[in-house]
């Protein structure tokens, strides 16, 4: 899974989908009992991709080490229900027993009845022969997890199918009876029956691939044995796929892609940097890798992306993605050989830790790309800003979960791999290893590593190991690792610091939302007008109180938090604020880079939760004629979109100034990023600020979207940007093309978009066309289309929008109140709110009179 995501799209989707099987299982009854443990299984396999058929034949063998006196064993199993015979052989006594089971089928539990209870220490073998079936998946399939069949057309137009597996979190019992949690480690022995045509591939190097007697054109491929793993970590696939071996790499290292991608700059990319990459970890950790070959596996219609050991999975999608979204683009690959050391060699005993894995998979992707390709530094400084503040978003939510909080059901399970996980995982770990010294963070990673390799853990076993590497190199420090990281980790939330000056001094005070008592050991870091030094993240010192005082110069400005590197807020009272202002308009670049994203949005929502005046944020927005880096132009968006809206401001030459100093610079941001559309906030905005070559642009896709598709058109897509600044014949074209479908789709963005429409007359235009149609009367009644109070917010929103709805309905005053009264009535009810200014509010008093004195059933409510 991948460095700046769509993973939380995924995640909701495949949450969606899963919960209707899993929603009235017992929360509580998941988890398997520990009177049994598995020590190894040999898994056969017989696949058939050559006749795109879905049947599999399997044989499994479990060794399995009785841990407490037992008379049955229960292991996990899903879409298994045709097996035909198991056996229990005692190991000790080399009988063989024909077993009874039985299915819980809400659990995924099998249960195995052994011959009579055994004694702990010994050893059995369970024998399972089963025929199933394989899930077919393609370019539309929502959860691609399991034991897979897909089929892809290649560029000759012939067919081929692949096999492939996905078994994280908890899908390996969908191919073979196991013990499927991650603290269940075992060695795994695979041998895979298939056409000889293809190739398998799995976790470990191929042991031997033989004929199979009287089975024509078929072929045994046999593998080594893994070290031990937990089952989410099988890999299987037999595929056509092409090999192209990784150059200098320690290790061997192979991807394997379709042969008609061979010239595809992404797989070049993969082909000659993985060795470079794997490298820098092994450095990084002094630990060589811990298999004998890494494979990588670019799979079509595959999941994002998965850390099967030694056979990492990626969706083609990858490949097909444009090659300047390098960035994104290849932090997935860091991130899943991160894994290979975050979940694979070390895994967390339970999902409810999976922080342990993703957190650090996700810190880590980005700490070694840096390291590897430091010309990446401003996208990496977005990614930290981008990451912090998904965090804070889930975090400020009451109802969301601490990260080691507890969950059995899978679907419990699955919220364990939202990106909050990933991201509040990520931000703490970087706060710990700056807060300890990133020396001595670095030596306990390589400990927690070394000391617990092939086995699962806990966080107290992370703590273990980064307080052994602090005491080392701070043999006169008392600090409690686990004293100070616990709360990070087992409380929502976060600490809002709140910072203001009293008599010359400054005054922090923390607080968190959800715990009014909690009290953080919080590493503080800052910077100041006479030291700026934005770059030492090293602790200034540990804020333990509820409130403490520094002194600072007189006239210092001083800002907290040096890069986010701490995962807290802060708040700044006015005269702090005027200093950090003074600063970006005297020169912002003193200000890292980080930090302008990270002010820049807090003194937005400052104003917008009216702890401040709005014209803090226009006096900061001054500065912006002099920005050039293209991230901060970006993350600006929402605060832009906020200061557009506050009708208080738009009567000064200040706020005109400002907007037409804000197209220069969009002018040149747009320029740079036209053609990519990770950077849609930015063409928003210039589209809006009516930067010429952003509004030209949008109205020729959208005509050529029209030419191309006609009204078979994707309804959900938006063209907000085309009718900003449009003419008369680009609008009815749009309503042409568009408002013939509405009826078909009621999430259709029609809606959203004529209230982009900046022309007042043209606005009027669109309603006129609109209300034509007397069966669009229903969006403002009948559920689900569309909630009446934020269609009419949106269509009274801008200055263009208000006087085309006051005109509209002046015009149409007679008809409207005679005709459509409680119409009327709603079109006045649901936009006053954003009637801010006291001469439209009196025009709309005098259209409500008028309108009354024509029709006495419109409501006589005063809502103006």
């Amino acid at each position: 899974m991948s460095c700046y995501n769509i993973k939380n799209l995924i995640y909701l989707t495949l949450l969606n989908l899963i919960i209707n099987y899993y929603s009235n299982v017992d929360a509580t009854s998941h988890r398997l009992h520990q009177n049994a443990y598995p020590i190894k299984y040999n898994i056969r396999i017989k696949v058939h991709p050559e006749k795109n058929i879905e049947l599999y034949e399997a044989r499994v063998k479990i060794q399995i080490k009785i841990q407490e006196p037992s008379d049955k064993i229960t292991l996990h199993s899903k879409v298994l229900q045709s097996i035909t015979n198991i056996t229990v052989l005692d190991v000790d006594s080399k009988i063989a027993h024909n077993a009874s089971y039985k299915f819980e089928s809400d659990k995924d539990f099998l249960i195995v009845n052994l011959p009579y209870k055994m004694n702990k220490d010994s050893e059995i073998v369970l024998k399972f022969y089963y025929n199933s079936t394989l899930k077919r998946i393609d370019s539309n399939s929502i959860v691609k997890r399991g034991f897979m069949i897909t089929s892809y057309k290649e560029p000759d137009g012939r067919n081929e199918s692949m096999i492939s597996t996905g078994f994280s979190p908890f899908y390996a019992r969908q191919c073979f009876p196991c013990f499927d949690e991650p603290s269940f480690k075992a060695l795994f022995r695979l041998e895979i029956e298939h056409h000889e045509l293809y190739n398998a591939v799995s976790n470990m190097p191929v042991e031997s691939r033989v004929n199979i007697k009287g089975n024509d054109n078929f072929v045994r491929t046999r593998f080594e044995v893994t070290p031990k793993m937990s089952t989410y970590l099988v890999a299987i696939f037999v595929s056509k796929l092409k090999a192209y071996p990784v150059k200098n790499s320690s290790v061997p290292q192979t991807v394997y892609a379709r042969s008609s991608k061979t010239k595809n700059e992404y797989l070049k990319f993969m082909i000659n940097n993985l060795g470079k990459i794997l490298q820098t970890f092994e450095n990084l950790f002094q630990m060589p890798f811990s298999l004998p070959k890494l494979d990588h596996l670019v799979v079509p219609n595959y999941y994002s992306a998965l850390e099967n050991w030694g056979a990492i999975g990626y969706s083609e999608n990858y490949l097909n993605d444009k090659f300047s979204h390098k960035y994104w683009n290849i932090s997935v690959l860091f991130h899943e050989i991160a894994h290979h050391y975050f979940g694979n060699l070390v895994t967390p005993k339970w999902w409810s830790y999976t922080w342990l894995k993703e957190g650090f998979a996700e810190f880590y992707e980005c700490e070694v790309e840096e390291l590897l390709f430091p010309n990446y530094k401003n996208q990496l400084d977005f990614s930290v800003y981008y990451k912090q503040n998904d965090a804070f978003e889930t975090d400020s939510v009451e109802e969301t979960k601490s990260l080691n909080f507890y969950e059995e059901s899978p679907i419990k399970v699955l919220e364990k791999f939202a990106t909050f996980t990933y991201h509040k995982g990520a931000m703490i770990i970087r706060m710990f290893k700056h807060a300890f010294g990133a020396d001595t963070w670095e030596k306990g990673i390589r400990y927690y590593l070394q000391i617990n390799q092939h086995n699962s853990t806990e966080p107290k076993d992370l703590h273990v190991a980064i307080q052994k590497a602090y005491d080392e190199d701070n043999p006169k420090n008392s600090l409690d690792i686990s004293k100070v990281m616990d709360l990070w980790e087992n409380r929502n939330g976060f600490p809002n610091i709140s910072v203001s000056l009293v008599n010359g001094n400054l005054r922090l005070t923390q607080e968190n939302d959800f715990h009014p008592d909690l009290i953080y050991q919080v590493p503080i870091t800052y910077s100041t007008s006479s030291d700026p030094n934005f770059n030492n993240l090293s602790t200034k010192f540990w804020m333990t109180t509820r409130t403490i005082e520094i002194k600072i110069f007189k006239d210092d400005w001083i800002i907290f938090n040096n890069q986010q590197v701490g995962y807290y807020k802060v708040y700044y009272d006015e005269n702090l604020w005027n200093r950090i202002i003074d600063q970006f308009l005297a020169n912002h670049r003193v200000i890292n880079i980080i930090n302008r994203m990270t002010l820049i949005n807090a003194l937005a929502e400052a104003v917008k939760s009216e702890m401040l005046d709005a014209t803090f944020l226009l006096r900061l927005f001054k500065y912006f004629k002099h920005e050039d880096n293209i991230d901060i132009i970006k993350t600006a968006a929402d605060p832009l979109w906020y200061l557009f809206s506050i009708q208080t401001l738009k009567p000064t030459n200040e706020y005109n100034q400002l907007k037409s100093e804000l197209k220069i610079t969009y002018t040149i941001a747009y320029e740079k990023i036209k053609h990519d559309e990770l950077y849609e906030a930015i063409h928003n905005i210039a589209c809006h600020l009516n930067v010429k070559s952003c509004t030209t642009d949008a109205i020729n896709k959208m005509l050529l979207d029209f030419k191309i598709h006609g009204i078979n058109i994707d309804p959900l897509h938006s063209y907000c940007n085309a009718l900003q600044h449009a003419n008369d014949s680009v609008v009815e074209m749009f309503y042409d093309f568009r408002e013939p479908i509405i009826d078909k789709h009621e999430n259709h963005t029609f809606f959203s978009d004529i209230t982009c429409i900046q022309n007042p007359k043209l606005f009027k235009k669109s309603l006129n066309i609109f209300f034509e149609n007397e069966n669009h009367k229903k969006y403002f009644k009948e559920p689900p289309y569309m909630d009446p109070e934020k269609l009419f917010a949106g269509w009274t929103m801008t200055d263009a929008t208000r006087e085309g709805f006051i005109s509209f309905l002046e015009t149409n005053l007679k008809k409207l109140a005679s005709e459509s009264p409680e119409l009327f009535s709603d079109l006045l009810f649901y936009g006053r709110n954003t009637f801010e200014n006291d001469s439209e509010r009196k025009q709309l008093r005098k259209i409500k009179k008028n309108a009354q004195k024509i029709n006495s059933r419109i409501n006589d409510e005063d809502l103006i």
